[in-house]
Formats: C-alpha cells, sequence, structure tokens
C-alpha cells in the first residue's frame, strides 16, 4: 500500500512499489479518490514536519470475501496513522473498502487510541 509518489527518489526505490508484495484489492472510490487524498495529505505533513512515519494498516473480517483464481482475500477497511514522534503530531484514518465512500478527508478522520490489533 505504499503509494510510488512517496517513493520516486530513484528508480531502484520506485520500482520496489510495483510487486506483488504491496497490492491489496481496493474498490475504485477508495483507490483512486479518498485514499489518494490521504495519500497526498501525509506527504504535506511530511513537508510540515520534516519527516513522518506512516502506516498503513489493513482490516480484515473473520471470513473474508475472497477474489479470482487465486482467492485473494478482500480487507474490509484500511487505516492510515500518520504521526511526528518529536513533534507530538498524529492523525489516523480510516477507510470502509466499499462503493459510495466520501472523499473528504475529516470524514474518515478517527482518535488514533481507537485503533487495535
Amino acid at each position: 500500500m505504499a503509494p510510488d509518489a512517496a517513493f520516486d527518489w530513484s528508480n531502484e526505490s520506485l520500482e520496489s512499489v510495483y510487486t506483488l508484495a504491496n497490492i491489496v484489492p481496493q474498490v475504485p472510490d477508495v483507490n483512486q479518490h479518498a485514499w489518494v487524498r490521504v495519500e497526498e495529505h501525509a506527504r504535506k505533513e511530511a513537508v510540515i514536519h520534516g519527516v513522518v512515519t506512516v502506516i498503513n494498516l489493513v482490516k480484515y473480517g473473520n471470513q473474508p470475501k475472497v477474489i479470482g483464481k487465486n482467492s485473494i482475500a478482500v480487507a474490509d477497511g484500511f487505516y492510515k496513522i500518520i504521526y511526528n514522534q518529536e513533534d507530538k503530531y498524529s492523525e489516523c484514518f480510516y477507510y470502509k473498502n466499499e462503493y459510495n465512500t466520501t472523499y473528504n478527508l475529516t470524514d474518515h478522520a478517527i482518535n488514533c487510541e481507537t485503533i487495535r490489533p
């Protein structure tokens, strides 16, 4: 779930995001619109703070839906955690993996304390 825009400083780093290890099925509304906005937000926060740590988490149900001949599991949703410990900055977002999701960043903001393994 690492975006290519965050790894475009070299061809080697850019190629590292184009592997099957970096792929999780997302519905088009999330992938092409909503998730892109939170990725852009993370890059802006990196400029503001000098550096941020970004953690993407994938949430699966107990019996996830599977797709394709290889039965790839489809996630229920996705978390993005953005933080800079030195600045005491953190923001967390959750996106359900569903159609007709809102693209507004603040609609997906959640309390970071609510994220549990």
